[in-house]
């Protein structure tokens, strides 16, 4: 039977091993961030996102990853035609 002590070592150590993994991707969503209110993001010719259309962006590319994971095509055979077809995107700018 473990202790408490055992326990709650396991946890710790368990914990350790994401570290890396949070610290990586906290370093990415802040580049992201910084990226978007900044204004870097944006190249010339693509539309604005708006919230709806973020939100939209959002929901397909989870359908997308969850699709292209299931049947191992990866997801920009959904995400390239409902960018470019839902959200008038141009076509060279999303490749």
């Amino acid at each position: 039977m473990m202790t408490e002590q055992a326990k709650e070592k396991g946890a710790g150590v368990a914990f350790r091993s994401y570290v890396p993994t949070i610290v990586l991707l906290a370093i990415i969503i802040a580049v992201a961030v910084w990226a978007f209110y900044s204004g870097i993001a944006v190249p010339k010719g693509a539309p604005s996102i708006t919230g709806t259309s973020g939100t939209l962006l959002v929901i397909v590319g989870l359908i997308a990853g969850l699709l292209g994971g299931i049947i191992g095509t990866g997801g920009c055979s959904v995400m390239l035609p409902a960018i470019h077809f839902w959200l008038h995107y141009p076509a060279p700018l999303i490749i």
